[in-house]
């Protein structure tokens, strides 16, 4: 036979060929356009986060053959996944290109949690239908449950190319935006989410992560409030819980964490949360009981260490303050506030060399942070720098007023015998706390130095009467009687002085001829 016959035989074969191939093609298109319009949209399943989405099974009954494909099908409708994957795994033996089943299994791997399965087949569906949204979704949410943010977001980017409307693309779009904290950025994602619809519960859970990373402790503790009301969710909860604390509403927020503890008693966070709550209620024994428990639960948290040093610290407890802030900062904790309350707490235990080493370093860590200039000032006054403790004092003043600098930068004042300026400085602290004991204390002491004896006696009386349990005023308030000639008055207030443990009131007693 001809050379050139046989090459034309080949050529008339190879067209025949493409054209049945076309004829297909044409033919699967048209029959996975129609299956895309009968899928049915995934339902809700919410588990302890990841994407909680388990969607529905296609219900089409595939171009290959009806009874094969129903076997599967109804085994998934079971949720008995595992055997349902292994018989959409024979179905595609036999018929490799049908892209439903392979759909399907998909689904099947991925409701198993097993999303790196998932993502295998859901790539191949990509391979027989490149534009089927649904598809890119589910890719999309798989890479997310792995923690895949970046390769997710491309999915979701891919799925909003396709449907400009698919609110579930933008919603997670903008959780691997908080994931990788561009947050600002994800809740414009999640408000475009909600203004598609406003039933779809993990748009506002997200939105309210957004939220709080933001600065939005209002609109976050209402997007809370609103995926409540949707699906309730211990982890929301919590949520809403921690927006309170930030808004300073901490008795509500101690009642949401004792219900999120209630579910879930081993929840760590729950209760350093609820150790918060209390702490900033000032009942620091009840917050040193709760973070001791999330110690016990999570014992490599740097920051339950420093909570605990901070509870123990206002308790008095300065020793294990200590302990606890080397645990903090052995376990990595770089906040400039733990090696603060260590230095304080080293000042209260008399090693002034440590106080300092902790104390400067706090403020190199963190020049804003106000107490660490205060404590320093503390430590200066104690070792008689008292300009050092004026300038430490003009320093914490300027980043947040309190009557406790006030109080110190005016016994400075005192020592250095600058007593209108101090009094000035007493003057400033009362305005902000009217009833600060200790500061109506020392402008009276204050006042006695400068002999203005009415004056200073209106504070004795004033902080005598806002507590009752300190021997100094009693002695002060004593020696004004002293010089008043009130004999008997001030016997009476220097006994009380004794009793309540003032030690210098013995001596006036025996100069006064007390009995």
């Amino acid at each position: 036979m001809n050379i050139f016959v046989i090459g034309r035989m080949i050529g008339l074969w190879l067209i025949k060929i493409n054209k049945m191939k076309k004829i297909v093609l044409f033919t699967l298109l048209v029959i996975s356009t129609f299956a895309n319009a009968q899928r049915h949209e995934e339902e809700k399943k919410y588990d302890v986060r990841g994407s909680g989405e388990s969607p529905n099974v296609n219900k089409y009954r595939g171009p290959y053959n009806d009874s094969a494909f129903k076997i599967p099908f109804n085994t998934y409708e079971q949720k008995n996944y595992p055997k349902a994957y292994e018989e959409y795994t024979t179905y595609l033996k036999k018929y490799p290109t049908d892209f439903l089943a392979l759909y399907n299994r998909a689904l099947c791997s991925y409701n198993l949690k097993d999303y790196k399965t998932a993502i295998r087949d859901f790539t191949e569906c990509i391979f027989l239908k490149k534009k089927d949204v649904n598809t890119y979704y589910m890719r999309g949410l798989s890479n997310f449950n792995l923690k895949e943010y970046k390769l997710a977001e491309k999915d979701f980017d891919t799925t909003l190319t396709y449907n400009k409307n698919f609110h579930k693309a933008y919603c997670y779009k903008g959780a691997c935006l908080n994931e990788d904290k561009k947050y600002s950025e994800g809740l414009k994602l999640l408000d475009i989410a909600a203004s598609i619809t406003s039933t779809f519960e993990p748009t506002f859970f997200y939105r309210n992560v957004s939220r709080y990373y933001t600065g939005d402790y209002e609109g976050g503790l209402s997007d809370c409030e609103k995926a409540i009301a949707l699906q309730k969710s211990y982890l929301t909860t919590f949520w809403k819980g921690s927006h309170l604390i930030e808004l300073k509403r901490h008795k509500e927020a101690a009642i949401i964490f004792d219900t999120v503890i209630a579910h879930e008693p081993k929840n760590a966070k729950a209760y350093f949360n609820r150790s918060l709550c209390h702490y900033d209620n000032g009942d620091y024994k009840t917050g040193l009981k709760d973070v001791t428990s999330a110690i016990e639960l999570s014992p490599s948290s740097p920051s339950y260490y420093y909570q605990r040093g901070l509870c123990n610290f206002f308790l008095g407890n300065y020793e294990t303050t200590v302990t606890d802030c080397n645990s903090a900062l052995t376990l990595g904790y770089k906040d400039a506030r733990a090696y603060c309350f260590r230095g304080a707490s080293h000042y209260y235990l008399s090693k002034d060399d440590l106080a300092y080493e902790d104390l400067n370093k706090a403020i190199e860590l963190k020049p804003s942070y106000e107490s660490s200039y205060y404590y320093r000032a503390k430590l200066n006054f104690a070792n008689a720098k008292y300009d050092a403790g004026i300038a430490d004092c003009d320093q914490a003043l300027k980043l947040i007023k309190t009557v406790d600098s006030y109080r110190i930068k005016g016994n400075c004042l005192t020592e250095l015998k600058k007593y209108d300026e101090a009094i000035q400085n007493y003057n400033l602290g009362l305005e902000i706390k009217k009833d600060s004991y200790l500061t109506t204390l020392d402008r009276g002491i204050t006042y006695y130095y400068q002999e203005k004896d009415d004056l200073a006696r209106k504070d004795f009386d004033k902080a005598i009467s806002l507590n009752k349990t300190q021997g100094e005023p009693y002695y002060f308030r004593g020696k004004l009687k002293k010089i008043a000639n009130d004999n008997a008055g001030a016997c009476a207030d220097l006994k009380q002085a004794q009793t309540l443990g003032f030690k210098k009131a013995s001596d006036e007693l025996v100069k006064l001829g007390c009995k």
